[in-house]
């Protein structure tokens, strides 16, 4: 059994080879998102969305993911998140500077 990353507030048993918490929602540690970011550890949680250290598998460099928790939102603050997301996509097309 595979404890979710939320040792706080969730701490659900989940199946070892579960990529999400049955429970909240939360990627597990070893999940894979977008084939490329592989989920290490939490690094914080705020209203609907936490903050997880990966490993991006393309770069090989340490990165933070922030995702969102469907359970813990309403349609319109998963809206917001995802057009959050496409603008912060767009700006970081244009970074040249390591490590942004």
């Amino acid at each position: 059994m595979a404890t979710c990353l939320d040792t706080e507030a969730c701490r659900f048993e989940n199946r070892d080879k579960a990529r999400f918490c049955v429970q909240c929602g939360m990627p597990m540690r070893g999940a894979l998102l977008q084939g490329r970011y592989e989920i290490q550890d939490l690094i914080g949680k705020d209203h609907g969305t936490v903050t997880l250290r990966a490993i991006d598998r393309h770069e090989g460099t340490s990165v933070m993911v922030r995702a969102l928790l469907p359970k813990s939102t309403s349609p319109k603050e998963r809206e917001i998140f995802l057009q959050d997301a496409e603008m912060a996509v767009a700006f970081s097309s244009h970074v040249q500077e390591p490590d942004s």
